[in-house]
């Protein structure tokens, strides 16, 4: 999105919460303008403006939205429906289940979101355990992660793609 995809974003915005931008100084609407265009610069003027739309029709307080929200937004509108952790759980208990001796194969064969949150080692160990165990304490435990790699992934898409190239970056030299 370009600077002038971001007057017309926040033109909406302005109709739609007016006593939210009405004390704006002329400094202050250039600043608000470069900084949409800057958040959204990677993004479609289409699909910031059905994460605007869809964020309009949603927001129940009277002030205008941030470019965090409707990012939030706008990556749930452009995203595939993700796995559930009970979704992912599931897959992951039936891959402990013949991980005893198969924890590679069972490994692979697991989606790559749930790659992240587990390893072969860990589906051997979860293995062995009593199965009241596996599903309670480590059931829980591997929620916790999914969830949170979840998260990870969600706001990595929120950011920039210098920002993400430098990410990478620097994750590739700590060897990870």
């Amino acid at each position: 999105m370009n600077k002038k995809e971001a007057i017309m974003i926040l033109a909406v915005l302005k109709a739609a919460y007016p006593a939210g931008y009405r004390d704006m100084s002329q400094e202050d609407n250039i600043t608000l303008v470069n900084l949409w265009a800057r958040v959204f610069a990677d993004w479609s003027y289409e699909d910031v403006n059905n994460a605007v739309d869809a964020v309009i029709v949603t927001n129940k307080t009277n002030f205008p939205p941030s470019p965090g929200l409707v990012m939030d937004r706008l990556i749930k509108n452009t995203s595939a429906p993700e796995m559930t952790e009970m979704e992912a759980w599931g897959l992951v208990y039936k891959a402990i289940k013949n991980s005893a001796w198969h924890a590679e194969e069972e490994f692979r064969k697991l989606p790559r979101t749930i790659q992240c949150s587990v390893s072969p080692g860990l589906l051997q160990s979860w293995a062995s355990m009593p199965p009241d165990t596996v599903q309670s304490v480590i059931q829980s435990n591997f929620m916790r992660t999914f969830r949170s790699k979840k998260e990870q992934q969600h706001e990595l898409k929120a950011l920039p793609e210098s920002v993400k190239n430098t990410i990478l970056e620097l994750s590739e030299g700590m060897g990870a």
